[in-house]
């Protein structure tokens, strides 16, 4: 089992790959610093500066880290876990050796999930070292940005876990690489970039709500889990002009009209959306990922390989 970790493991880091999560990471690193360098002319409060900086830092890792890089990443792996040994006919020679289906699967399905967590903990390492050599922030409010860090670690393992989960079994259902990696491909793009945009539009016109759309947002399902991830430094704050672009991506947050009683004024404000609730619908999703691995298993213990 050991052996088949260590191959499937080490398979995952190609020039190609590490070269695009490098990018990304610089890119999303170099976009906190020149964001900070712009505002910090303008002598701001210590907490308006960490709101910002925060909320553009979950975005970064929302979107570009731990969505489509991560995904795509972990996709490409769990969709040939065994499609490829299968279409090949190299899964016969393995199960010749002195291993069993189940040190194959176990040894298969860990080796992709560290590798996904070495390149979730690298890229969020190097954003935060362009941001730092770059910007030479105030020691609190990189310690403040570090807290955060490690929240995020937590949710991309969580999406490592079920993106993983996914491409997975869809490796146990097809034959070929193909077919898994493209599905898995489709949903990391609806996810990460088709939906928002449908969504906004829908909104606009009052479809979403009215025929209960957010049921299916898979978007808002995750930036939903992404924020029961964060709540646990508490529940993030800022001005709607802050929150607003951060908010096209997830849904988190939503206008409501400002008591004329209370602000003495007309307008509205943004407060958190919580139509689901984030707790039961990172639940849900743990629970489906358990099953998917699952299933996983019991498929490769009663495949025929022959």
């Amino acid at each position: 089992m050991k052996h088949i970790f260590n191959k499937t493991y080490s398979k995952m880091f190609t020039y190609v790959v590490v070269g695009i999560v490098v990018a990304i990471s610089v890119f999303s690193g170099f976009f906190l610093a020149s964001d900070y360098l712009a505002r910090i002319q303008s002598n701001p409060t210590f907490e308006y500066f960490t709101q910002r900086l925060v909320i553009l830092y979950s975005l970064m890792t929302f979107v570009l880290v731990s969505g489509l890089s991560i995904w795509m990443i972990v996709a490409n792996t769990s969709s040939g876990l065994f499609a490829n040994e299968l279409h090949e006919g190299t899964l016969r020679l393995l199960l010749a050796k002195p291993v069993s289906r189940r040190d194959l699967v176990i040894g298969k399905i860990g080796g992709m999930l560290a590798g996904g967590m070495t390149y979730l903990v690298l890229s969020l390492m190097i954003v935060l070292s362009v941001f730092s050599l770059k910007a030479h922030p105030d020691q609190d409010i990189l310690i403040h940005l570090l807290k955060y860090t490690g929240v995020y670690i937590l949710y991309g393992t969580f999406m490592i876990l079920i993106a993983g989960s996914i491409g997975t079994f869809l490796s146990t259902c097809f034959k070929k690489k193909v077919p898994a990696l493209l599905i898995l491909a489709l949903i990391g793009f609806l996810i990460f970039g088709i939906i928002p945009i449908v969504r906004l539009m829908m909104q606009t016109s009052g479809i979403y709500n009215r025929m209960h759309l957010y049921l299916f947002d898979l978007n808002y399902h995750l930036a939903l889990i992404f924020d029961t991830f964060t709540n646990l430094l508490g529940q993030m704050t800022g001005t709607s002009s802050q929150l607003e672009l951060y908010n096209m991506f997830t849904n988190l947050f939503h206008y409501v009209p400002l008591d004329m009683d209370v602000a003495l004024k007309t307008g509205t404000v943004m407060v958190a959306n919580n139509t689901l609730n984030g707790v039961l619908v990172t639940a849900i999703y743990g629970v489906m990922g358990v099953l998917l691995y699952g299933l996983s298993f019991k498929r490769m213990e009663i495949k025929d390989i022959s």
